[in-house]
């Protein structure tokens, strides 16, 4: 689950002052949002220096500043009041960490899960009723290489997107297979990051036209090839 996060910072008449720094996680909105003193206040200008020189950021020129986390970044607003030098806020520098991948045991199976899911089709469009004989109820990573091979060259879906992620210095993730996926909806407080809403797709085909899916209710079920949550995992070994 996303986060949002609100920093307010104060309009110091001083540029001696203390640099700070917050952690995040890939994904988080960041808001910053100033107060103080802004009596005579003609313009403000945000800054970026990850690049090692201080530069404008395009467009961001009003007091409050909103951006997704996506990599460490040293930020700062430079004001400017009537008959005085431009003035700055502290730097702030954001370090943005990539989440953290939670484990789970699964009959004696440690899966690793990946800290972020999509909303994905089964099948790519146009092939929602066409078997892939992706029928294993233990083995996703099994069911994903089929599920792969019948719809080569074609895209995205689900199983496709957990073949091709490339993350925390693996590309062995697959779709789970429904027994896999159960025992992460039964751990889903737990692992975190699961949206209560909607249901996820296994990489369990029943038959041309339905799949296995789970959410976080336990109301495991057939449904259709359309769209619903992805979550990936990977395990050790084969």
């Amino acid at each position: 689950m996303k986060r949002k996060i609100i920093i307010s910072l104060l309009i110091l008449l001083s540029i001696h002052v203390k640099s700070q720094y917050y952690e995040y996680i890939v994904g988080d909105t960041i808001l910053f949002n100033l107060h103080g003193d802004t009596t005579g206040l003609l313009s403000v200008q945000w800054q970026d220096s990850s690049g090692g020189v201080w530069k404008d950021i395009v467009g961001a020129t009003m007091p409050d500043y909103m951006f997704v986390a996506s990599k460490t970044v040293y930020l700062r607003m430079k004001t400017l009041r009537q008959n005085c030098n431009p003035v700055y806020t502290a730097v702030q520098r954001i370090i943005v960490k990539e989440p953290e991948v939670k484990t789970c045991n699964c009959n004696g199976t440690v899966l690793y899960v990946y800290p972020k899911d999509t909303i994905l089709s089964w099948a790519p469009y146009g092939f929602y009723f066409d078997t892939t004989h992706a029928t294993s109820l233990t083995d996703g990573r099994a069911n994903t290489d089929s599920i792969v091979k019948k719809h080569d060259g074609k895209g995205p879906y689900g199983a496709k997107y957990c073949y091709d992620l490339v993350a925390y210095g693996f590309d062995d993730w697959y779709l789970p297979a429904i027994d896999e996926l159960h025992c992460l909806m039964k751990n889903s407080k737990q692992i975190g990051n699961f949206n209560d809403l909607i249901g996820y797709y296994s990489s369990t085909e029943i038959n041309y036209e339905y799949v296995w899916g789970d959410s976080t209710s336990l109301a495991k079920g057939a449904g259709g090839k359309g769209y619903g949550g992805v979550r990936c995992v990977r395990r050790d070994g084969k």
